[in-house]
């Protein structure tokens, strides 16, 4: 998955919000340039610029830098073929630039920055941005670009299929960013709903065809074993809810970015192949809550992987920025698809209900539903 890499942030001699960008350049994996505008276009930055694709790059300023220079920029970036007008972004004291019809239509990208926020708040919100908003932007920047030149130029057929084959894959990567949480690496929200609907309705074409088979001529005592053991791998699956215990306290005594890491190190930690299966699903629910699906398994069986993930955390250290070791445990609430289950809903009800069980009796703990309620 493609990342912008590279944030150059273009300064007049007067620049009054430095300490800003300083933090930002401190607090980012992306490599961030601090320059005068005269320093950019001098041959230090030519070999850089001639190594970059198309959505590695974001160059910002203030908007008034930025407008008055906008023509020498976008010339200058096409010499390395990137395209200009999606990787400018300006940087406004307010918010009436969103009243342009040159930013709502997406045509110019725009941020505030107001030394009303504190400079730990603005470096988070912003990161935000660059991650969740503008590079989205840039990846549909590309898909247009693409589908205007493939039908606007008169192409050979070669060409024609290469150009469909780079929207299919710009498709593609945007359809599954949009399926995918950015800080953990696993499904979203909306993906988890949209996945656990489909295994309902799975599991109850499933059902239908076991009672069809099952109805029709005589079975030995063996066939009626097997068949009865294939009904309980393929009329079940079950859901695991993971709560972080005592996430609020990481986050007010170690700060949010500690809290995010632990995020992201425990959702490669669930996606670990040793953990959970191949075909088992697993996304973040919503703040330090995650959520796994696993087909054809009941309970009793969820129980296996649930405990492998408590083993493994425990074997688990977590560093803060001052290198500052701490261990967390968690909570895990299971349930299994009843046959009666209104809507894909009530398995999470379930589910979180035993979590809860096991917060209110001690946490680090694992809680099936059906062995409690």
């Amino acid at each position: 998955m493609t990342n912008i890499k590279y944030l150059f942030i273009i300064i007049n001699q007067q620049e009054d919000f430095l300490s800003y960008f300083q933090s930002l350049k401190r607090n980012t994996s992306i490599k961030v340039e601090i320059i005068e505008l005269e320093n950019f276009f001098k041959g230090h930055y030519a070999g850089l610029l001639s190594q970059m694709k198309g959505t590695d790059l974001c160059v910002a300023g203030n908007s008034e830098l930025i407008d008055q220079e906008e023509a020498a920029l976008c010339r200058y970036l096409g010499e390395f073929e990137i395209t200009p007008c999606s990787h400018l972004l300006r940087f406004f004291r307010d918010f009436k630039f969103l009243d342009s019809s040159s930013f709502i239509s997406g045509d110019k990208a725009g941020f505030v920055l107001s030394k009303k926020m504190t400079i730990k708040l603005w470096t988070q919100v912003f990161q935000c941005y660059l991650f969740q908003v503008f590079h989205k932007t840039l990846l549909s920047f590309r898909l247009t670009d693409y589908i205007y030149h493939s039908f606007s130029e008169s192409v050979q057929s070669e060409q024609l299929k290469k150009k469909n084959q780079e929207i299919k894959d710009l498709n593609r990567e945007l359809e599954q960013r949009n399926r995918i949480d950015s800080l953990t690496q696993l499904y979203n929200r909306k993906a988890l709903f949209d996945i656990l609907e489909k295994e309902r309705d799975k599991t109850l074409r499933n059902i239908q065809r076991i009672d069809t088979m099952t109805g029709k001529g005589k079975h030995s005592h063996r066939e009626k074993q097997a068949k009865e053991q294939i009904k309980i791998m393929l009329q079940v699956y079950s859901v695991m809810m993971i709560d972080i215990d005592h996430f609020k306290q990481i986050n007010d005594r170690y700060g949010h970015l500690t809290g995010d890491r632990v995020l992201s190190e425990l959702g490669a930690l669930i996606l670990d192949k040793g953990i959970f299966r191949d075909h088992d699903y697993c996304a973040r629910f919503g703040g330090e809550e995650f959520l796994v699906i696993l087909p054809s398994t009941n309970s009793p069986a969820a129980l296996e992987p649930a405990v492998r993930l408590q083993n493994a955390l425990k074997k688990r250290k977590f560093k803060t920025d001052s290198k500052e070791s701490f261990q967390i445990s968690l909570s895990i609430g299971i349930s299994q698809y009843h046959p009666n289950d209104a809507d894909a809903d009530a398995i999470i009800q379930r589910a979180d209900k035993a979590l809860y069980y096991a917060k209110e009796h001690g946490r680090d703990m694992i809680v099936i539903y059906e062995d409690v309620f």
